[in-house]
């Protein structure tokens, strides 16, 4: 078999591509990315108690929460519909890419290592301005911020299998003109390199290690067919692997056929022979040079591939959330989305839904000091029994009973003031999950207002002061709240997959009242 180092030598064709140098350089700015929010995200706590260090997140990671697209989209990007527009035009150059890596993959066997780097480069030429449009806007989101390529390489797409075979540590002093370092990149995207090994050594001691299996398989049989001709036939469950140790097997063996059987002339095996077989499993084993090649190729295309598809797929993700954005928290900031809602929902014969809900006025603005503190922790059990199940919105300022009619507010601002001082006071949660909005509606000849309350389905549990010491657990029913355990409401939230604190519950309303 040729000297695999000299089939590393075609690697060189690549390095001298323009296409396969921006692929690399594409790499690079995914992997500057990443190695940077794993730095900014995660500290190395080591315990007073123990020599062992144990990964924490930093307030910093607290806030990405492992989901890069989502944080960019919703915490740091201010021109959303450049984002969008950007993206959707890159989509699909990507597009192509993973189609034209797929007939790759799937048209071309190759009995050559070279002729594989031929294909790759084939591909690379064919698709030069679908790679020239990826690496353009990569540049682009790395000039916005040196974490903004990330969303193209993230735990949400690739997983972290996926992750930790095309990484590599790359600090932000790091240039795209250091060739080692870009000539890596090329091997990692293309497929030719992975988790510190060449593609091709990796295959060689995959088929390497199928030889081996397959004669000790033999020699087990081989052993345990002997052992059949024994008086008291028994079977080797378990094989050794070392030579010492399979030897000594064999001449246990015979030892065993000597004290039960007077002629060895009918055995199927001498022991001459079955030595012969160990010692036959420690020779230096022949890989065929087609089958190696023909299966690294499989395996180096099919990353290539994979590469492409997981950009795609990045893609696409970072438009779901600019969608889901602008469905959610855009309407959520819309004061004529909800003088819409509002007109909307005091409409005679429409119920309240688990959504929303009327408060004429909040009892704690009205009552002595003597019960004030018990309606105050009422108001926040209204505001958690939201935050524990879907979200929703107090709309205050509007009778609770048909027919439905707008009440003033008076001395708003420091009633708005109020609402957030004793959400503080009695609900414990680390994020403001709760947005307060006058809306202005116009009705008739009369200006009318009321004060939205839009609490967020949270990501954690929230829950109440009830006293110094105890808690309750309101969750949002049909029209009400019930109580659960803190584990009942955090198994639910699990089982809903909600990962961030978010506001998609508006975009339920708005669905809900253009479809009825």
């Amino acid at each position: 078999m040729t000297e695999l180092g000299n089939e590393i030598k075609y690697h060189e064709n690549l390095f001298t591509n323009d296409q396969a140098l921006k692929v690399g350089k594409i790499h690079f700015y995914l992997l500057k990315a990443d190695t940077e929010m794993q730095k900014r995200c995660w500290v190395e706590n080591t315990s007073n108690e123990t020599c062992f260090s144990t990964p924490e997140t930093t307030t910093f990671g607290d806030e990405v929460e492992s989901d890069e697209i989502h944080w960019w989209v919703f915490k740091k990007e201010q021109h959303r519909d450049e984002l969008m527009n950007k993206t959707t035009e890159v989509l699909i150059s990507a597009q192509k890419l993973k189609e034209s890596s797929d007939k790759l993959k799937n048209d071309f066997y190759n009995k050559t290592y070279q002729t594989t780097i031929d294909k790759i480069i084939h591909f690379l030429e064919t698709n030069a301005n679908e790679i020239e449009n990826l690496y353009q806007y990569v540049l682009w989101l790395n000039s916005k911020d040196i974490l903004a390529p990330s969303m193209l390489f993230n735990y949400r797409v690739w997983g972290s299998t996926r992750l930790s075979a095309r990484t590599l540590q790359i600090d932000a002093n790091d240039s795209d003109e250091d060739d080692e370092i870009i000539k890596m990149c090329i091997e990692i995207a293309l497929g030719l390199y992975s988790e510190g090994r060449y593609s091709l050594y990796d295959t060689a001691m995959e088929l390497d290690e199928n030889i081996y299996n397959e004669k000790h398989e033999n020699l087990h049989n081989s052993l345990n067919k002997l052992c059949a001709s024994l008086d008291e036939p028994y079977s080797i469950n378990e094989m050794p692997y070392s030579s010492e140790e399979l030897h000594a097997l064999v001449n246990e063996i015979y030892n065993l056929v000597d004290q039960s059987s007077d002629s060895k002339t009918n055995l199927p095996y001498s022991i001459e022979q079955l030595h012969a077989y160990v010692e036959d499993l420690s020779m230096p084993r022949e890989v065929s040079y087609e089958e190696l090649s023909v299966k690294t190729s499989h395996a180096i295309l099919d990353e290539l591939a994979e590469y492409f598809e997981q950009i795609r797929t990045c893609l696409r993700n970072i438009q779901i959330d600019i969608k889901k954005y602008n469905s959610s928290d855009f309407l959520l900031y819309d004061s004529s989305f909800w003088e819409y809602a509002i007109q909307e929902s005091i409409q005679p014969g429409r119920i309240e839904t688990p959504l929303w809900d009327f408060k004429q006025t909040l009892e704690m603005w009205h009552v002595g000091e003597n019960i004030k503190e018990e309606k105050c922790v009422d108001f926040c059990k209204h505001i958690a029994a939201y935050a524990n199940n879907e979200g929703g919105v107090l709309i205050v300022g509007i009778t609770d009973s048909e027919p439905r009619e707008f009440v003033n507010i008076a001395d708003l601002e420091n009633k708005v003031q109020s609402i957030k001082s004793t959400i503080q006071r009695y609900i414990d949660y680390d994020n403001d999950f709760t947005h307060i909005q006058q809306i202005i509606i116009e009705n008739g000849n009369a200006t009318e207002s009321c004060l939205i309350i839009a609490i967020a389905q949270t990501k954690n549990v929230v829950g109440v002061k009830c006293n110094d010491v105890s808690y309750s657990y309101p969750f949002r029913t049909q029209t009400g709240k019930a109580y659960k355990s803190f584990n009942e409401i955090q198994s639910d939230k699990r089982s809903k997959r909600v990962n961030h604190d978010n506001f998609y519950f508006v975009s339920k309303i708005n669905r809900m009242l253009l479809s009825s």
